[in-house]
């Protein structure tokens, strides 16, 4: 029996091949019943940016956790029923050097995102200070996390970052 939990997203690909994700599910097929149940209303906010989009398309979200001041690959045994996901960027270079960022899940206890959002306050405030911030790896000083946590088989209009 395998512990590898598989959540796919929605994705939009603008023609400047920003991709971002307006929903996340383990239901591969209810995606886009879900899209076009969305954007069925006429002032869902996709109306207004539909023409910047190049592609939608449905696909796997890579899902991480993080423990031991790192971030890691997250297994179902990492679990437990104090965290949630919450959506993030993880930096990459592409194979022209180019420096682009993926759209990922993170698994975050409620205590460390409320550490996390701590740290963004405080960064937001031009007010770092050394404290127990330090025990934290760089990912909390480096990465936008989405505000609320990502529920499952909910469509986001402006995306799953702004959650």
């Amino acid at each position: 029996m395998s512990n590898k939990l598989i959540f796919y997203a929605l994705f939009y690909t603008t023609f400047d091949n920003e991709k971002s994700s307006n929903a996340i599910s383990t239901d591969f097929d209810s995606l886009l019943k879900l899209h076009y149940s969305s954007i069925s209303n006429p002032e869902c906010y996709y109306h207004k940016y539909k023409k910047s989009i190049k592609y939608i398309t449905v696909g796997p979200i890579d899902i991480y956790i993080y423990k031991d001041n790192g971030i890691h690959k997250l297994d179902t045994e990492s679990m437990d029923e104090n965290g949630a996901f919450y959506s993030s960027y993880l930096t990459f270079n592409d194979e022209t050097g180019n420096i682009n960022l993926k759209e990922i899940l993170i698994y975050l206890t409620k205590e460390d995102h409320k550490i996390w959002r701590k740290i963004r306050e405080d960064i937001d405030n031009n007010n770092i200070q050394v404290n127990d911030h330090v025990l934290h790896n760089s990912f909390f000083y480096d990465n936008s996390i989405s505000y609320s946590n990502v529920v499952p088989d909910t469509y986001y209009e402006e995306g799953i970052m702004n959650a």
